[in-house]
């Protein structure tokens, strides 16, 4: 988080509105009090709303010059959009300048600024238990007496519905023992029960207790975990999406199977990657 040139308070005391990549102009956010006119910028960037869709994406914005700061940036949600003056937006105060180069994060976003290009990068996925579509933040630029505002919407990578799934959804291994990458459909999902053969594994007890890493909070944490002749593993090369999956050599003279069960967060986001061992 930003130390030196951050402080973060509870503001916007007015009614702000939400967008999404799909709004309208009424639905565009308000600065100082003002409505914003569409594609018109007071400060020089090349435009004033960017659609992050996927955990980790990132876009550019183009400056003219260099004579503005980012007098704050603001973040808000759904009930923002729902209800504006029962969840005021959160705000952090800042003194990003053009002129400097900067490198900072706050909260789930991430700003890099040089030569006159800003890159915005999602640095935390998007997890409500709600379930909302968008996340919203808010750049609020000054140049003098000129104020505009840079709206950056962020879409949810968890699926609304839907079974959780695999590509491929099968894989077959030779009798010698390999190992495979599979990506899953979303980011949002856990290891539930796991099948080598006949010996079998819940990685949730009865207790409630899971031995599985909780990547609502810590999605970029790895995980592995051997049953029998099967080892499977998350994010072992730094993609929260993929599964590596590795199996011993097979000197059983017969073929042997496996099952991976894994779901998400969202009702019905549950499936399966499945496999066998082929024998000498």
């Amino acid at each position: 988080m930003v130390a030196r040139k951050l402080i973060a308070g509870m503001a916007f005391a007015s009614v702000v509105g939400l967008c999404s990549c799909t709004s309208s102009e009424n639905d565009e956010p308000q600065g100082s009090g003002e409505q914003l006119p569409i594609g018109v910028s007071g400060i020089g960037f090349s435009v004033d709303k960017v659609c992050l869709l996927a955990y980790a994406e990132s876009d550019t914005i183009f400056f003219d010059s260099d004579d503005w700061t980012v007098s704050s940036v603001s973040f808000g949600g759904e009930m923002n959009k729902k209800y504006p003056k029962l969840y005021p937006l959160t705000t952090y105060i800042t003194d990003l300048s053009g002129t400097s180069p900067f490198d900072e994060n706050v909260e789930w976003l991430h700003l890099h600024y040089a030569d006159r290009k800003l890159v915005l990068r999602d640095i935390e996925p998007f997890c409500d238990d709600e379930f909302p579509k968008y996340r919203y933040a808010y750049l609020e630029f000054q140049r003098g007496e000129v104020t505009d505002t840079l709206v950056c919407e962020n879409e949810s990578d968890m699926p609304l519905g839907g079974a959780w799934h695999t590509n491929p959804g099968t894989v077959v291994f030779p009798a010698k023992g390999a190992t495979a990458n599979v990506m899953a459909s979303h980011y949002y999902w856990a290891f539930i029960e796991l099948y080598a053969g006949e010996v079998e594994h819940c990685f949730k007890a009865e207790d409630g207790t899971q031995d599985f890493v909780d990547y609502w909070t810590d999605p970029d944490a790895v995980f592995s975990y051997t049953l029998d002749w099967l080892t499977i593993e998350r994010n072992k090369h730094g993609d929260p999406k993929e599964i590596t999956i590795t199996v011993e050599p097979n000197t059983t003279g017969v073929e042997r199977e496996f099952m991976i069960v894994c779901g998400g967060l969202a009702p019905g986001s549950r499936g399966v990657c499945s496999g066998r061992q082929l024998a000498d």
